[in-house]
């Protein structure tokens, strides 16, 4: 088994990068493993656990096609808060992917807009 964390920020682009990654079949199945909220309401995982650890072990069953591969989305937030778990460490075969909008004055425009109208994602087909 490996895996891959993209590791980005908010309005970074990395919701169409994960759209792109799953549609393939082969490339994991990369979402934002640390935000239950995001589990329980986008994916209907509802009894998806609130503790980091558990949250670790779920990542490569839940984030993994059949080839093994799994993914995760992870914001920085997110990988200062589970820091302590060891999270780098513990899931099998990581490689780390480093995504940046070089546009940021468009990216701190879209977050501001994102929050404003509560609406984080387009609904793309």
């Amino acid at each position: 088994m490996r895996g891959y964390a993209i590791c980005t920020e908010p309005r970074s682009g990395s919701t169409l990068l994960v759209r792109l990654l799953r549609s393939t079949g082969l490339l994991g199945q990369p979402t934002e493993f640390f935000n239950p909220e995001t589990m329980r309401n986008t994916w209907g995982i509802m009894d998806y656990p609130e503790d980091g650890d558990s949250q670790i072990e779920a990542i490569p069953r839940l984030g993994a096609t059949s080839n093994g591969i799994y993914g995760v989305k992870v914001f920085s937030r997110d990988a200062e808060a589970h820091a302590s778990k060891r999270w780098l460490m513990r899931l099998p075969g990581l490689s780390l992917i480093y995504l940046e909008r070089l546009d940021m004055l468009g990216q701190a425009l879209s977050h501001v807009r994102a929050s404003q109208t509560r609406q984080w994602m387009a609904n793309l087909p």
